[in-house]
């Protein structure tokens, strides 16, 4: 397999021991299906239509009609799928995070009482937020995570932290520069403005717990707003 980006039309041979070896344009490694062109169009596909199947299960075989005891089951049997891995595969192209969000728009519209609203008064009645939102935690999580080396990836090989003496919050961090879409949207680079915005008790928070939960007292909709701006 061939990982070629933009240059999808190059074609490439190898051998082992003068034995070629037959080439695939996608491959499945722990669930998350690679793509060849660097796109997880494929995979988005898969857990989508995964994850609807199951929703229509839940409303089928549940007999109690309690919102909250459906989206409960939702959030329980469901939203694992959507989520799971995100933070390599997490989409940038708006088709990609509509069809993802579709998910849970269709399965709250689908609870009583909740039929005739929007969409964000649906969240806001079920206490929840967007499946859009939760990635980008997600992201800001894994972030914590590498750069308090409470996971097994060096810091050093994805991060580099500068120093910055004035408007820092301690961990600010370089962006790299970037060619393609892909580059622009991979992991390391499509959170940092957001990052780099936090404030300084929530970067610097002593455990996990502690910065998802400075993190969700933050209007967070907002910093994503300057952060994209900066972009």
């Amino acid at each position: 397999m061939s990982f070629t980006g933009r240059n999808a039309h190059i074609s490439y041979k190898y051998s082992i021991n003068n034995y070629t070896l037959s080439c695939v344009s996608t491959v499945t490694d722990l669930g998350i299906i690679l793509s060849s062109d660097l796109t997880f169009d494929k995979q988005i596909d898969k857990v989508c239509c995964k994850a609807r199947s199951r929703s229509a299960m839940i409303l089928k075989c549940f007999e109690s009609r309690d919102k909250f005891l459906l989206f409960r089951a939702f959030t329980v049997y469901v939203r694992p799928i959507l989520e799971y891995c995100c933070n390599v595969w997490s989409p940038y192209r708006l088709s990609d995070i509509k069809k993802i969000e579709s998910v849970q728009r269709l399965f709250t519209k689908k609870l009583i009482g909740l039929k005739d609203i929007s969409y964000p008064d649906r969240l806001k009645r079920l206490e929840t937020e967007s499946l859009e939102m939760r990635r980008i935690k997600c992201d800001l999580a894994m972030y914590f995570k590498i750069l308090h080396e409470t996971v097994d990836i060096p810091h050093c090989t994805l991060f580099q932290v500068r120093v910055v003496r004035t408007r820092s919050n301690g961990l600010t961090l370089y962006k790299d520069k970037f060619h393609s879409n892909q580059e622009r949207y991979f992991f390391r680079n499509r959170c940092i403005n957001i990052w780099n915005m936090l404030p300084q008790n929530v970067v610097c928070a002593s455990n996990l717990s502690l910065f998802n939960t400075r993190l969700n007292a933050l209007d967070l909709n907002s910093i994503i707003c300057r952060a994209s701006i900066c972009c």
